[in-house]
């Protein structure tokens, strides 16, 4: 007892150290954590030799930090970075997200995007999506679980529960 009493300040600040230590590590670590993606759906539309394919993307941003993403690529095609069609009824039409697309704090977001002019079988090769945000950071999507992708009348239902949601 009398060990307690003789060293009990420097006790209570090795402790509040130790506490402050800890809590600086997982504010770093919240402030720094990458984004994780997601593909939620893949739609291959042929033309010729080459293909589009219309991705959309689910990405969430678990940092305490705003994301920007600038660029999203497939191996080596760049994604369309303004919108384009998908599709146009009478009642309106759907456009691709155009990039930067911004993800606040703790949110995630959805989006669609085009790849044009990609020649046949780029996706089903060991290949990846690549999503450059911020500072030139960049994600990794594998894309080899879709060897099946989405017919183009499901990625017209899935457009339009996308259009009510936003």
């Amino acid at each position: 007892m009398n060990f307690f009493l003789k060293y009990w300040s420097q006790l209570i600040a090795t402790i509040a150290f130790l506490l402050s230590l800890w809590s600086a590590f997982h504010t770093y670590k919240l402030t720094h954590l990458k984004p994780e993606a997601v593909i939620k759906w893949i739609n291959e539309v042929k033309d010729g030799k080459s293909s589009q394919f219309n991705v959309c993307l689910s990405v969430f941003n678990g940092s305490s930090k705003p994301v920007s993403i600038r660029k999203v690529f497939l191996n080596n095609y760049l994604a369309v970075d303004f919108p384009l069609v998908l599709v146009s009824d009478e009642n309106s039409t759907i456009y691709t997200d155009d990039l930067p697309i911004n993800i606040d704090p703790f949110k995630s977001c959805n989006f669609v995007i085009a790849f044009q002019y990609v020649t046949a079988g780029e996706l089903h090769c060991q290949g990846a999506i690549k999503l450059i945000y911020d500072s030139n950071k960049s994600i990794l999507v594998n894309t080899s679980p879709f060897s099946s992708n989405i017919d183009s009348q499901e990625m017209i239902k899935r457009l339009n529960a996308y259009r009510v949601k936003k």
